[in-house]
């Protein structure tokens, strides 16, 4: 189980998620998990996500519903006591 968990609601944010990604991962933290959930993109960001090759890294997909039902799925499937937010 990680302590953190960082839920990161995108919606069409291809050209800033892996930045998003890459900075919570470079946190001297290394027991924590991020769960990234797409709230219906329309552009590629799922892919970019999919491209990031770290195991602590989880995608959810749904129907666009806006980012506050977007942290709510990621809070729903965190391991973790903690919980963060991050806006891609």
């Amino acid at each position: 189980m990680s302590s953190v968990c960082v839920i990161v609601p995108l919606y069409n944010k291809e050209g800033t998620v892996t930045r998003t990604i890459s900075s919570i991962l470079a946190q001297t933290r290394d027991d924590l998990e991020v769960i990234v959930v797409d709230d219906g993109s329309t552009d590629n960001s799922a892919e970019q996500v999919l491209k990031v090759a770290d195991q602590r890294v989880r995608l959810l997909r749904q129907k666009n519903a806006g980012p506050g039902a977007a942290r709510n799925a990621g809070a729903a499937q965190a391991d973790s006591a903690l919980l963060a937010f991050l806006d891609a």
